[in-house]
């Protein structure tokens, strides 16, 4: 009989299956280089790309087709609007539905519909931060004068 381990064994074995090792340290210890698969991390896992947070607050309105998404997210390239809707899917974000005349919209399950407070507060932690800080300045900030020696207007021979 082999010592070798199976396969099958290792992914019963393995720590961290959702590919999070690393981050943080473990909730429960604290300990540094212990894999810390918390709520958060998972909810960036799955949410926390560009634009995944601002499709899913147009999808919280109701179901949307890929055109509708396109036109409320101005900006959005269409291959990171495919490729955030193809996430959704296979996270169990959200699902299409067939509507007329051959096409398609995009619904949130309930466990998308879930995510409607924490982008609520979100939006509200958003404003607040922007109506508090300042915008930034692109104007150089002043140059302090050089020391002056008392010999400026001294001339050579004098």
């Amino acid at each position: 009989m082999s010592d070798a381990p199976h396969d099958a064994d290792e992914a019963v074995r393995d720590p961290d299956p959702g590919g999070l090792a690393g981050v943080g340290a473990d909730a429960a210890t604290g300990t540094p280089g212990i894999p810390n698969v918390d709520g958060l991390a998972i909810a960036v896992d799955l949410v926390g790309q560009r634009w995944a947070l601002l499709i899913v607050r147009e999808l919280l309105a109701g179901p949307r087709r890929f055109v509708d998404l396109q036109r409320a997210l101005p900006g959005i390239p269409t291959n990171i609007l495919t490729t955030r809707l193809k996430e959704f899917q296979a996270s169990g974000i959200a699902y299409r539905i067939p509507l007329a005349h051959r096409s398609l919209a995009y619904h949130l399950t309930e466990r998308g519909q879930a995510l409607a407070d924490a982008v609520t507060e979100l939006a509200r932690w958003g404003e607040q931060v922007g109506a508090v800080a300042a915008p930034p300045s692109h104007e150089d900030p002043p140059v302090p004068a050089a020391p002056t020696t008392g010999t400026e207007g001294a001339t050579a021979g004098g």
